[in-house]
């Protein structure tokens, strides 16, 4: 579990200065990860205030988006195992739509792992491959009923640049963090 090490890197951060922070791995946001950092900062009283990124995710998606209710999710087998996104969705009075196991294997997984094209086994480099891996994963979430696609995971929009496809709102939940983090620091540096 690298919830010692996160928290020993937020410790750090606060003893610095830092009032406010966010882990921009959305898997890192799994129960038995998070609720631990936040144990191990509330116990050696850490003033930090984290933000939550599959929380703010999902409030950013009914607040700019609120005629959407069928979300389809794009991620690392790590959070679909975990829950992360489809649990919060649902919990807002949404929809959560998941891709079909073949898809996440072959078109999700492939294109940010698989040796030779995949996004975080080549230093962050898109490959022409794993992009339309991922356009193809986003176009089965379409066909399945999903009306916006969240980018699950950190290194998705490096392939998917797009506010949206074909109409369809493309989520990109490190957008929507730095947002968060000026509104929480800085607001008035926050551009209309």
């Amino acid at each position: 579990n690298p919830a010692h090490a996160i928290a020993a890197q937020f410790e750090s951060m606060a003893n610095v200065g830092v009032s406010v922070a966010v882990m921009a791995c959305n898997t890192a946001h799994a129960e038995p990860i998070f609720d631990v950092v936040q144990d191990i900062l509330t116990e050696r009283q850490v003033d930090l205030k984290i933000l939550h990124l599959i929380g703010e995710t999902v409030s950013y998606i009914r607040k700019r988006h609120p005629d959407i209710r069928k979300i389809g999710i794009l991620g690392t087998q790590g959070t679909y195992q975990a829950k992360l996104y489809d649990t919060a969705i649902e919990n807002a009075g949404l929809e959560a739509i998941l891709p079909d196991p073949e898809v996440r294997q072959n078109k999700i997984h492939a294109a940010l792992y698989a040796p030779g094209f995949g996004i975080k086994t080549s230093q962050g480099v898109v490959s022409d491959e794993a992009r339309e891996r991922i356009l193809s994963a986003i176009e089965h979430l379409r066909e399945s009923g999903a009306e916006a696609i969240v980018l699950g995971c950190t290194e998705l929009p490096l392939a998917v640049t797009e506010e949206s496809i074909d109409g369809m709102p493309v989520i990109d939940p490190a957008k929507i963090m730095v947002q968060r983090l000026i509104e929480e620091t800085y607001p008035e540096k926050l551009l209309p």
